[in-house]
C-alpha cells in the first residue's frame, strides 16, 4: 500500500528503462570484491523527470474532459482521493485505471473551467444537511409537528366543535329532546369537513415539500392558530391530539363539562 508521504516527493518516471542506467564496473577481474563494493549506479539527469500519480490522472482527465466540455482548462486531483482507491499493489496502476476506480466512488464535476472529483458520500451528506437546514429554518415544516389523521380524530373534533357552538349560542334548551339526533348529524358533517381540510392540507404539504414553498400552517385544525400568529401553537397541537389519545369517549365526556 502506497502512502501519501511516499508520493509527496519526486520519483522516477515509470518509463525509465535499463538503457538509461550506466553501471560503472571494473574491467579487470583482479579487482575482486573490493572493486565490486565500490560499484555505483549513475543516472543521467536527462532521464529523470518529476512524476506524480495525480499529475498523470490530471492529464488523462483533462484529455477526456476537453472532449465533453469546451471551457475545460485545468484538472485538479487531491492526493487523498487517489490514495484512497489504492489496494495492496506493488506498482501504481495506470492513470486510466485510477480514473476508472475513482468513477466508482466519485463523480467528475466542472466548475469555472476546472475538472475535479466529488466524493459521492460527501454529496449525499451535503444534501441531507440541506434538508435538515430547511426544517430548522421553518419549524412548521417539521414532519413530527403535523397531526396524524384517523376517523376517530375527525369525529372527536366534530363533537367538540359542535358542542362549543351549541353552548355559545344557548341552543341546548332548543335541542333538549332531540340533541342526540342533532349531535349525530352535525358530528358527521363536521367530520367530513375535517377530513376534507386534512386532505387539502396534506396535498399542500406534499406540494410544498417539492417546491420548498411552505403552506400557511401545519395540517389539521391547528392551522387556525397559525393564521393569526398565535404564540401557543403547541397548545393547539396538544388540544387536537386529545382526540387521537382518548377517541370519541373522551370527546363525549369533555362535551358534558362544556354543557
Amino acid at each position: 500500500m502506497f502512502s501519501r508521504r511516499w508520493f509527496a516527493s519526486f520519483v522516477m518516471s515509470p518509463s525509465l528503462g535499463t538503457g538509461d542506467i550506466s553501471r560503472d564496473t571494473g574491467t579487470e577481474s583482479s579487482a575482486g570484491a573490493a572493486q565490486q563494493e565500490s560499484d555505483i549506479i549513475e543516472y543521467s539527469p536527462a532521464t529523470i523527470r518529476p512524476y506524480h500519480p495525480a499529475d498523470a490522472i490530471n492529464k488523462e482527465l483533462l484529455s477526456e474532459g476537453s472532449k465533453l466540455w469546451d471551457d475545460v482548462v485545468v484538472a485538479v486531483t487531491h492526493d487523498d482521493e487517489w490514495v484512497s482507491i489504492l489496494k495492496n499493489e506493488v506498482t501504481v496502476p495506470a492513470a486510466s485505471e485510477l480514473i476508472t476506480r475513482m468513477r466508482e466512488t466519485h463523480t467528475i464535476e466542472i466548475n469555472s473551467g476546472g475538472l475535479y472529483f466529488r466524493d459521492r458520500s460527501s454529496k449525499n451528506h451535503r444534501r441531507r444537511s440541506k434538508s435538515l437546514g430547511t426544517k430548522l429554518r421553518h419549524p412548521s415544516f417539521v414532519e413530527h409537528d403535523l397531526l396524524p389523521y384517523n376517523g376517530l380524530s375527525a369525529l372527536s373534533w366534530g363533537f367538540i366543535i359542535m358542542l362549543i357552538f351549541i353552548r355559545l349560542f344557548n341552543l341546548d334548551q332548543c335541542l333538549r329532546f332531540t340533541y342526540w339526533y342533532w349531535y349525530s348529524v352535525l358530528a358527521f358533517v363536521l367530520a367530513c369537513l375535517v377530513s376534507w381540510y386534512y386532505s387539502r392540507g396534506q396535498s399542500m404539504y406534499v406540494r410544498a415539500k417539492k417546491t420548498s414553498h411552505l403552506p400557511p400552517g401545519p395540517r389539521g385544525l391547528p392551522f387556525i392558530g397559525n393564521i393569526f400568529g398565535f404564540p401557543g401553537k403547541q397548545h393547539w397541537l396538544k388540544f387536537a391530539e386529545l382526540g387521537d389519545i382518548w377517541g370519541t369517549l373522551h370527546s363525549l365526556s369533555f362535551s358534558w363539562l362544556i354543557i
